[in-house]
């Protein structure tokens, strides 16, 4: 059964679930790192909305904004693009508002930073192509909940988490053996937003 609850609800059971675990074993207790980032990312959450958590706290985490041609990453990417180039990854499209809050800044993305940041994901894109067995890329698409920068390659809405959660799926059933991947249980410990589990 698939139950929704309000932003306040939700927000009212994070702190509850704070409070719950002050009052633990000190052993169970976050670490300061832990403590400062979880008051950054619930700040976020009752500023700009969980309809926003992509442009805010998932910013905080595994998007990294590659926007600059030098960025150790880009250029990674870049050269394994060049070994088989498709030119297509110049047709991708940032559409939308380009507004983001990482940590506690927040800005716009310029133009420049707009068409590298795209580059940047339609490669990754390729990239994740080139060991896509299961064709899980034409099979998902990055998610509207949470209002993602929006970037549209080959008449569907990409993203570099969903490609970094494709990678992360086949990195774990690479070491899964043939025979065994039809009744496979899958359990993750800190899971983070689930995007790996939507490629099971």
């Amino acid at each position: 059964m698939n139950q929704s609850i309000s932003e306040e609800e939700g927000i009212k059971t994070l702190n509850s679930m704070i409070e719950v675990i002050k009052k633990s074993e000190v052993i169970y207790h976050p670490s300061l790192f832990w403590e400062k980032l979880n008051k950054i990312n619930l700040q976020q959450l009752q500023t700009s909305g969980y309809q926003n958590f992509k442009r805010t706290v998932n910013q905080n985490y595994f998007n990294f904004l590659v926007t600059s041609p030098i960025n150790d990453q880009f250029i990674s990417l870049f050269l394994k693009w060049l070994k088989n180039p498709k030119l297509g990854v110049f047709t991708s499209r940032f559409e939308g508002d380009k507004y983001l809050e990482c940590f506690e800044h927040k800005f716009k993305l310029n133009p420049i930073q707009q068409f590298f940041y795209k580059l940047f994901v339609s490669m990754l894109w390729e990239y994740t192509g080139t060991i896509d067995k299961e064709n899980l890329l034409e099979k998902l698409e990055e998610p509207i909940e949470g209002n993602p920068l929006r970037i549209s390659y080959k008449g569907k809405l990409i993203s570099q988490d969903l490609c970094n959660s494709i990678l992360e799926y086949y990195s774990i059933m690479n070491h899964v053996p043939s025979d065994e991947k039809e009744n496979l249980t899958i359990s993750e410990l800190g899971g983070g937003m689930g995007g790996v589990h939507s490629c099971f």
